[in-house]
């Protein structure tokens, strides 16, 4: 009876279909290329460089202008997935950056606490647990600013009063081993009880 119907109204229903599936067909190739051209762009450049990052901003502006501007039934959901991806890009970049930012200030701690402590990072660190042959360093008891201080004291006495008469032939480890004493020992004075 529907044949009927469309025969009456004069439509080849065979014709039709074929049409509708064609124009079906024709929109999902559209789309398929319009996601395989982006897919294909990102993929050319490197984004962990600055020039690749801002190349791929400019072609992405370039392609959502494009979107805008064909007005097809897809370009609405092209142009949000764009702007998805885009967005994604952008906050990986950013991270990345302030990841740098912040390996690059731990790593320049990292290099003043050592040429302040003669090449020791852990300055006023007590053990957690201490067994019966532990020391009890009177340095333990100095506060960071303190130990600071006393360093920067130790280290002004070993430059002018100690390395300029010390034989060349004298190890390194010596040097610190007597700069050691005396920070220890300035630590003992200032926290002695009386």
């Amino acid at each position: 009876m529907a044949n009927n119907i469309f025969d009456f109204l004069g439509i080849d229903l065979d014709a039709a279909l074929k049409n509708i599936l064609e124009l079906k067909n024709n929109l999902v190739n559209t789309y398929n290329d319009k996601v395989n051209d982006i897919k294909d762009n990102i993929k050319k450049y490197d984004l962990d460089t600055q020039e690749g990052y801002e190349a791929f901003i400019n072609e992405a502006a370039d392609i959502r202008k494009q979107l805008v501007e064909s007005k097809s039934m897809f370009s609405d959901t092209m142009i949000k997935i764009l702007d998805r991806l885009v967005e994604k890009v952008m906050n990986e970049h950013t991270e990345k950056k302030l990841d740098n930012v912040q390996k690059e200030i731990v790593r320049n701690e990292v290099e003043r606490v050592k040429n302040e402590n003669h090449g020791k990072l852990n300055v006023n660190i007590k053990p957690e647990t201490k067994d019966e042959e532990s020391i009890e360093w009177p340095s333990d008891n100095l506060t960071y600013k303190q130990s600071k201080n006393v360093w920067n004291i130790v280290n002004e006495y070993m430059e002018e009063m100690i390395e300029p008469y010390v034989p060349e032939d004298v190890d390194d480890e010596v040097l610190d081993n007597m700069a050691s004493g005396l920070y220890e020992f300035a630590a003992w004075v200032l926290t002695r009880e009386e």
